[in-house]
């Protein structure tokens, strides 16, 4: 990493390399300082996923929206060096900060560039590093990802074959919600930097097509975030007034699938925090796992869930007092 960041500053001008903490991913990550400047460096082995990043980020970039250019590439597309956007994002500033006007400013700030970033780039969706599409295949990994690393910890007894046709009927079910523009998959605060009062995008290479709710999803029911119910309701209908603006939506079942995309989310989630958390032992998932059940039991005192009752009572053993307070302690 040192001497292709060199070659392409030059020896005279390179200062010094400060790692940065890992958060949930593999990538190596490094901040370059150079004269008055600093940049983002990046090293990763998946090559596939580097390119997804490098492509998506040209397009993102002819649109003019807020997200970091891309200035250099080694031969073997390994590093990278991209713009810094500094250390504060938006969940920090939420925590710092509380729920504040200026907070939530911040929060339509990044949910007008949201719905310009979805809806007017024109993706390339053969780019994509996984999958290409948020389909039934995709909506059932995640459901998978949520029983595998998650619930199947937990000393819950549930009907697995009843689960497993349930999953079935509901990854159908959302493959046919509407409308399917870029979705970013990981649309949440530590993803969206704030510099000069202004939210900027990073790590949005697990994006595809698929249904826009489900980045409002992933950033107003962030874990660690905690949004009162009366900003989650205020914002989605902001989002709402926003995307109407480019493409025609019936706001009323617009906000009826979005409820159950909040589900498969919050589910998606306790998977991750299961994995990160659980099994590979980093504190910060772990710590977040009571505030993603809390999630649940919020959601299930705001939506109803029909036509599931396997998946039901697992939403109701997972959110028990006593399975809450295990995390906690």
């Amino acid at each position: 990493m040192i001497e292709f960041v060199k070659n392409y500053f030059g020896e005279d001008k390179l200062i010094r390399l400060e790692t940065i903490a890992k958060a949930g991913s593999d990538r190596e990550y490094a901040r370059a300082f150079v004269e008055d400047k600093t940049y983002i460096i990046c090293e990763s082995s998946n090559v596939k996923e580097n390119e997804t990043f490098f492509n998506f980020s040209k397009t993102f970039a002819e649109n003019n929206l807020p997200t970091p250019i891309v200035l250099s590439v080694n031969s073997k597309k390994t590093i990278y060096i991209q713009d810094d956007f500094g250390d504060v994002n938006l969940l920090s500033v939420v925590i710092e900060k509380g729920y504040t006007d200026e907070v939530k400013n911040l929060y339509k700030k990044a949910i007008t560039s949201l719905a310009k970033l979805q809806i007017q780039s024109k993706i390339n969706y053969n780019d994509c590093f996984l999958a290409k599409q948020f389909d039934h295949y995709a909506v059932l990994a995640d459901l998978n990802y949520f029983k595998y690393y998650f619930l199947d910890f937990l000393p819950i007894e549930y009907n697995k074959y009843e689960l497993n046709k349930e999953f079935e009927q509901l990854s159908f079910q959302i493959e046919k919600i509407e409308p399917h523009y870029f979705m970013y998959r990981d649309f949440q605060g530590r993803n969206i930097m704030i510099k000069n009062e202004t939210p900027y995008f990073i790590d949005f290479q697990g994006g595809m097509k698929g249904p826009i709710q489900y980045d409002l999803a992933s950033l107003l029911w962030q874990a660690k975030a905690q949004l009162p119910a009366e900003w989650k309701n205020e914002l989605l209908h902001f989002y709402m007034k926003e995307v109407s603006t480019m493409i025609n939506i019936s706001k009323e079942e617009f906000a009826n699938d979005y409820a159950t995309i909040v589900l498969i989310r919050l589910l998606q989630v306790l998977g991750a925090y299961g994995l990160r958390g659980i099994i590979e032992n980093r504190p910060h998932f772990l710590s977040s796992i009571p505030q993603g059940l809390e999630n649940i039991l919020e959601w299930k005192q705001t939506y109803e869930l029909k036509n599931f009752p396997i998946l039901n009572e697992i939403l109701s053993a997972i959110t028990m007092p006593e399975i809450i307070q295990k995390f906690k302690s």
